[in-house]
């Protein structure tokens, strides 16, 4: 973990993490995506607790649920309010794929879509609003 010397808004500091792996190969193609997911979460994780070691505890935790970073924080915080903006959820029909002929038919969409919604399903219970 490495302070960042320019801060992206003023008066906040931010810390960079960088996960210790990448996703391995071999992974099933549905579920790659939801190891990518967990590496993020645990280098977040580590810093994280790291932050907590040295006294640091948020008030509240505001995050993207997308791409699984604040996916352990709540194991760390537990007294924090975790405010989650929940943009996506995805669909198989209708919304998010299957919807334009230029991009043809996907046959496994909606089985696809379901792994990729794992990452939102187990932070839904873990957030306060």
């Amino acid at each position: 973990m490495h302070v960042n010397p320019v801060p992206s808004l003023k008066g906040i500091e931010t810390i960079a993490v960088k996960p210790a792996r990448t996703s391995a190969p071999g992974v099933h193609p549905w579920a790659a995506e939801f190891e990518a997911k967990v590496i993020r979460g645990e280098a977040v994780y580590r810093a994280a607790k790291e932050l907590k070691s040295a006294g640091f505890s948020p008030d509240a935790i505001i995050a993207h649920p997308g791409w699984g970073e604040n996916m352990f924080l709540r194991d760390l915080w537990p007294q924090a309010p975790q405010g989650l903006y929940c943009e996506y959820y995805y669909r198989a029909s209708g919304a998010d794929v299957n919807f334009d002929p230029e991009f043809g038919f996907e046959e496994d969409a909606a089985s696809r879509l379901r792994v990729k919604n794992v990452v939102h399903d187990m932070q839904f219970s873990i957030m306060t609003a």
